[in-house]
């Protein structure tokens, strides 16, 4: 039963064949409240133990009967070279791969489910845990998870790296920003100029805010022009690895040093969602509209 109703397997399968194109379709659907109107009731109903909106990416459950996680990441790769930072300064970067969509919460609860996860003092050498996970704001599987704070995303890094078995980690702020930039350093993931309805940001009277975070993945006019990374402007801030009074340092900091974050959110106007903005929280810090993405050198170790 969901929401008190009978639905069938095979129904759920045909509504989610017919949902989920609706989650990109601007065409059909040019106002993002219907796009994610789909996007809740995809990440609201489950199909064999999992969540209904399926794409690549999004989704992992814990498995208790098999005490092991599915997880699915989708990653992008960014290539290495000289790129412009900031006011013009030219940095150079090794080629690194980002996950296409920020953590979502089904993919935070599996490391909360699982019994060797988010208990697990392994996972927080250096790290100050909390005593427990917030709740989320928006607890849809295919939303980001927000109110996680610095510390929380590296112990789920740690714990994803054993369940990979490769490492991954939160991106550098230069990382971040080569790819919500480009090479060439433009204003906003998909050009120089900002467009209305390109990301879940409050635009005034535009008619396009939202005022939540919604589901990844459903603005893809606003992806990074190049490399199709989603959500690197709005929906919620990202926490990096890199202190922000000290941008070298990039090991943790148990101490309270301030951290990096980037990339704007739902609760705040164009300003903050531009490519080299760069704000500051501490690492303890937790808000209903601050999430995280992952990053690594490489998802093929053998290679």
């Amino acid at each position: 039963k969901r929401a008190g109703l009978s639905v069938s397997d095979e129904l759920l399968k045909q509504l989610r064949a017919v949902w989920l194109p609706h989650l990109s379709d601007t065409k059909n659907f040019p106002h993002p409240s219907a796009r994610a109107a789909y996007g809740r009731a995809l990440g609201s109903l489950t199909l064999d133990g999992r969540p209904l909106d399926n794409r690549t990416g999004v989704w992992s459950v814990y498995l208790a009967e098999e005490q092991r996680a599915e997880i699915s990441i989708d990653w992008v790769k960014i290539s290495g070279g000289a790129f412009i930072y900031q006011d013009g300064e030219t940095r150079e970067l090794e080629t690194f791969y980002l996950a296409r969509y920020p953590i979502t919460h089904s993919q935070f609860q599996a490391f909360i489910d699982d019994p060797n996860g988010y208990t697990n003092p392994r996972w927080w050498t250096d790290l100050e845990q909390p005593d427990a996970p917030v709740e989320a704001e928006r607890a849809y599987a295919n939303h980001p998870r927000e109110t996680v704070n610095w510390y929380e995303a590296l112990a789920y890094c740690r714990w994803l790296s054993t369940q990979l078995g490769y490492v991954v980690t939160l991106p550098t702020e230069q990382q971040w920003e080569r790819a919500a930039r480009g090479r060439k350093g433009r204003a906003y993931p998909w050009g120089e100029t900002y467009r209305k309805g390109y990301a879940n940001i409050v635009e005034g009277e535009s008619g396009y805010s939202l005022y939540y975070s919604r589901v990844v993945g459903t603005y893809p006019q606003g992806a990074s022009y190049d490399e199709g990374v989603c959500d690197l402007a709005g929906n919620v801030w990202e926490w990096c690895l890199t202190q922000y009074d000290n941008p070298a340092v990039i090991a943790p900091h148990p101490s309270g040093e301030l951290c990096v974050v980037r990339g704007g959110s739902w609760s705040h106007d164009r300003p903050f969602a531009c490519g080299m903005y760069c704000r500051r929280n501490r690492p303890f810090s937790r808000f209903d509209d601050m999430g995280f993405r992952l990053s690594c050198v490489s998802p093929y170790p053998d290679q």
